[in-house]
């Protein structure tokens, strides 16, 4: 893979990321009612031509998630040992059991608006990333008419593998993870009695 193609995936990549970043804010307050009510539009029909819609829905759904699963491990197994990868791939299937036991359990409390919008600041983070990366990668390969030489060597701190790029790795899930709290703490904090009065 040249500089050239990585510097185009990259930045193809935060474009999509971005613009379903923009989509999901749009939609997810509506996402989870509109699904629901087509599904339940479907399974009300008498015919049995709904039955089969909802059925290769799901089946389309799983087939979807468990081809991405195939490829990712396929790759995985290429470039680990395999005592690692049989340790990686149990501990991979416990949690995610425990993890689909915690939503059927409690998913329904899942307040979608609140996750998509937090997941939405980590695609932009991720996005963000992207960029920074293309735009390196360009330097590298000549690219841009700037001084490329200059501006390859000024970013390569902030590359994945940069020490910068690495603190930007870690607000990926830091940066979300204190969204999230904040979010969930702030209608209790307003709930709360204010102060005495005298």
């Amino acid at each position: 893979v040249t500089p050239k193609s990585e510097s185009l995936l990259a930045l193809i990549a935060a474009v999509l990321v971005t613009s379903m970043v923009v989509y999901m804010l749009h939609a997810a307050k509506e996402m989870r009612r509109h699904i629901g009510a087509r599904l339940e539009a479907a399974a009300q029909r008498p015919d049995k031509g709904a039955w089969a819609a909802v059925f290769l829905f799901v089946v389309f759904m799983v087939t979807r998630e468990g081809m991405e699963t195939a490829f990712i491990t396929a790759s995985l197994f290429r470039q680990t040992e395999t005592v690692l990868f049989v340790w990686g791939a149990a501990a991979g299937l416990v949690a995610a059991a425990a993890l689909a036991w915690t939503w059927s359990r409690y998913g329904h409390r899942v307040d979608l608006g609140l996750f998509f919008r937090v997941t939405s600041v980590f695609l932009l983070l991720f996005a963000v990333q992207l960029i920074v990366y293309s735009f390196h990668e360009a330097t590298e390969a000549n690219l841009l008419p700037i001084d490329n030489a200059y501006w390859h060597i000024a970013t390569e701190p902030y590359g994945p593998e940069g020490e910068y790029g690495a603190v930007l790795t870690y607000a990926l899930v830091l940066i979300p993870a204190i969204w999230l709290a904040f979010s969930a703490l702030k209608p209790r904090f307003a709930r709360a009695p204010s102060g005495r009065t005298a």
